[in-house]
């Protein structure tokens, strides 16, 4: 992985062991939170994409490479710009009119000024496209803007005609009566709000359609300007010369010179890194298959709905659920989906990439208040449905009476904030003096 800066870094052991452990703290807030040295960029996208086998280990070695080299191409890219900027300075010195003595230089120059003029060129044609594309997603805004206006026009007409009417109406053509009661008439009012609040999001989006083409605009302004300047050069007619404009010219055309060939020394180096990029993402789409990661992400869904039936938890929204977060009710539900995500996630690491020797550690279950319904529930899940035979740790204040048969219940403490026994522990000494010896030595 690379870190903040761009520089690889080698994830610390936390980031294998993410999966398997529930804090009591922060693990059921959200998930992928449970160890606080989780510091890379996308930690909670990158643990549940890896951990899920959607990418593999080489799909974050080209990763992080790809963040080093586009780091040193944008360094690089950088150099080459205010080696540039300085060339255009030197250029610009009595606005070009000076004489290029060294023929080179003279066609290095001019093939600067027409790659230049091609480049701008290309831009004004983008730009150009670009606000032609605004113009017409702004007309269709608008359009749908003017309708959403006239419906809402409509509801309050409608309002203010049931109002005026009373509460039992009879059709004059057919003679069927009908209520006009207050439900029906707030849910106009409802209407009318929604209409409102997509009347506000066109608004928006037009305003924002607006800038958007006032800076395109801009940009071209800046681009006639430029390929007005280079016309300019290219026109100019060197009919008179004085001594001035041929120290002018000889100094011009050695600087230039000296800042051209540092100017192609770093262009080589930025290619050959622009390369290594073109490689890296090539290599990265290599190892992602759309197939792939659609059956993983079908395979986790069907075990999130299947364990959130399971543990009483509704989902908060119909959409696919994210495999890297959960979107679950509040209260007691809420560490209820966590429960469902977190054996969900596991399920579906057991399925695709294989099972594990690492325990699963799940601290205080216990949380939001959960009821004398819920809690043994959730501890009998954590239990049974533990994927690929890890082994399951819990701390628990209540072990409860529903547990099955194969659990080992085990009380730790025997005073405030003491854990270990006394009378254990020249057992657990002897135990682990062979490797504190050894770590001693070295």
């Amino acid at each position: 992985m690379s870190d903040r800066e761009g520089d690889i870094a080698v994830p610390p052991p936390a980031y294998m062991f993410a999966p398997y452990y529930i804090d009591q703290d922060s693990g059921w807030n959200r998930p992928w939170a449970s160890f606080q040295d989780l510091y890379l960029p996308e930690t909670a996208r990158t643990l549940a994409d890896y951990h899920s086998g959607i990418r593999p280990d080489a799909y974050y070695t080209a990763k992080a490479k790809l963040a080093v080299d586009r780091l040193a191409l944008s360094e690089a890219d950088a150099g080459i710009s205010a080696l540039r900027d300085a060339i255009t300075q030197i250029q610009h010195i009595d606005d070009g009119a000076s004489p290029t003595y060294d023929l080179g230089e003279f066609r290095s120059e001019v093939d600067d000024l027409v790659r230049e003029s091609e480049g701008l060129l290309n831009q004004q044609r983008s730009f150009r496209r670009d606000i032609a594309n605004l113009h017409e997603e702004s007309h269709l805004v608008r359009t749908e803007k003017m309708l959403l206006e006239s419906a809402v026009r409509e509801l309050r007409e409608e309002f203010d005609t049931a109002v005026s009417l009373p509460d039992e109406v009879e059709c004059p053509t057919c003679g069927q009566g009908y209520t006009n009661n207050l439900s029906d008439r707030f849910a106009l009012i409802q209407d009318e709000g929604v209409l409102t609040e997509a009347i506000g999001v066109a608004a928006a989006k037009l305003a924002s359609l607006a800038n958007r083409e006032g800076e395109l605009i801009g940009n071209l302004r800046e681009i006639d300007k430029n390929l007005s300047r280079i016309e300019r050069i290219l026109a100019v007619e060197r009919a008179t010369l004085t001594f001035n404009d041929v120290v002018v010219g000889a100094g011009k055309t050695e600087a230039a010179k000296i800042l051209r060939s540092s100017l192609n020394e770093k262009a080589g180096v930025a290619d050959d890194i622009r390369a290594r990029v073109k490689g890296h993402k090539d290599e990265m789409a290599a190892f992602t298959s759309a197939q792939r990661t659609s059956e993983i992400m079908k395979f986790y869904r069907a075990r999130l709905v299947q364990n959130a039936i399971e543990l009483d938890v509704t989902l908060e929204n119909d959409r696919p659920q994210p495999i890297h977060a959960i979107q679950a009710a509040r209260g007691s539900e809420g560490p209820r989906g966590l429960i469902a995500y977190f054996y969900a996630f596991l399920q579906t690491h057991a399925n695709f990439v294989g099972t594990s020797s690492f325990p699963i550690v799940i601290d205080a279950p216990n949380q939001q208040g959960q009821d004398a319904v819920h809690l043994p529930a959730i501890l009998k899940f954590i239990f049974e449905k533990s994927p690929g035979g890890n082994q399951v740790i819990v701390a628990a204040e209540e072990p409860g009476d529903t547990l099955p048969d194969n659990v080992d219940v085990r009380s730790f403490g025997v005073r405030r904030r003491q854990v270990l026994r006394e009378s254990e522990f020249d057992e657990v000494q002897e135990r682990f003096s062979h490797y504190t010896r050894q770590m001693i030595a070295e």
